[in-house]
């Protein structure tokens, strides 16, 4: 018999870049949903036709807002948890409700949710939420690879976990996404998962396995974890997005200040999208472009510094 190959596993074995691939999101429905996932979850749900309606409004007028369903089991809920997470650079929040129906959707003022508005204030959280994606549906690595993590993610953190539809990457499974801060991580493994919950409270990321930020673009993403690798900073707060600019085809130039010495860090990256033959998900062998972004030269401007030529050179 021959052995079943996952998406997941041949990424993995192949070394396909992860870094720069989260979603690039900054405002966030999480709605428990323990009736089943379909590929399409939300589209294909059973939610009525009005909450899909007021769901696909809301991401026309917020292009980067996104819905996924959670679940902490399939069982018949007596009440409905929902969450809408604020992951901006410079705001994160985190809204709690608990519904009677998901009809009860429609009285939120999201708009005023997403201008920090007062009214809102008695539902905000202090908790954060690590979601593991774990739609089988959608892809069978994440089930396969989501689970055990979710399971140990239980033991860990209990109620802060939950179970997630779909976030993107399910070749990079197993998947874990940390809130309020959008951070994703890739091919989580399970010695791995107290080390990554451990920097999340205490404020850190964990390096080796960012995919990124949700609230930078993917190059900012691929800049972002570039230069933690460089510096070593694993500070939340860190540095701040201040500029990219395509200064070339396919080169770009990523800027981002530091919240310690005010020092500036100017990163020049390169991106080449290959196309190859892989397995993007378990559905099958296809072409597939993968983008390959890499660090070509890392600049940095100290305080007392004032013109570029005096920029200090670490890596080229």
């Amino acid at each position: 018999m021959i052995e079943r190959r996952f998406c997941a596993q041949i990424s993995r074995e192949a070394a396909e870049p992860f870094i720069g691939t989260a979603v690039h999101i900054d405002a966030w429905l999480l709605l428990e949903y323990t009736g089943p996932w379909n590929y399409y979850a939300v589209e294909d749900s059973a939610l009525p036709e009005s909450v899909k309606g007021w769901i696909a409004s809301l991401k026309e007028a917020y292009p980067r807002f996104r819905t996924q369903f959670i679940r902490q089991n399939t069982r018949i809920q007596k009440t409905i948890t929902c969450f809408f997470v604020i992951a901006q650079e410079g705001r994160q929040a985190v809204y709690k409700f608990q519904f009677g129906s998901y009809e009860d959707l429609l009285s939120i003022n999201f708009s005023a949710i997403l201008s920090g508005h007062a009214s809102y204030n008695s539902y905000l959280s202090q908790d954060p939420i690590f979601l593991v994606c774990t739609h089988g549906k959608h892809d069978h690595c994440c089930a396969k690879f989501g689970m055990p993590i979710y399971n140990e993610l239980t033991r860990l953190v209990g109620a802060q976990a939950w179970q997630t539809s779909h976030v993107g990457g399910d070749k990079f499974a197993a998947n874990l996404v940390c809130f309020p801060h959008g951070l994703y991580y890739a091919r989580v493994t399970i010695s791995e998962l107290p080390h990554i919950v451990a920097a999340y409270r205490n404020g850190e990321v964990y390096i080796p396995k960012l995919r990124g930020r949700s609230c930078y673009s993917p190059i900012a993403q691929a800049a972002d974890c570039f230069l933690r690798a460089q510096t070593r900073s694993t500070a939340l707060n860190a540095f701040k997005l201040v500029d990219i600019q395509e200064v070339e085809t396919d080169t770009y130039t990523v800027t981002f200040s530091s919240h310690t010495d005010h020092s500036i860090h100017m990163l020049t990256l390169s991106v080449e999208l290959k196309n190859v033959a892989c397995f993007s998900t378990c559905k099958g062998m296809h072409q597939n472009r993968i983008t390959y972004t890499r660090l070509q030269k890392h600049d940095v401007l100290l305080p007392t510094m004032h013109s570029p030529s005096q920029l200090a050179l670490h890596f080229a």
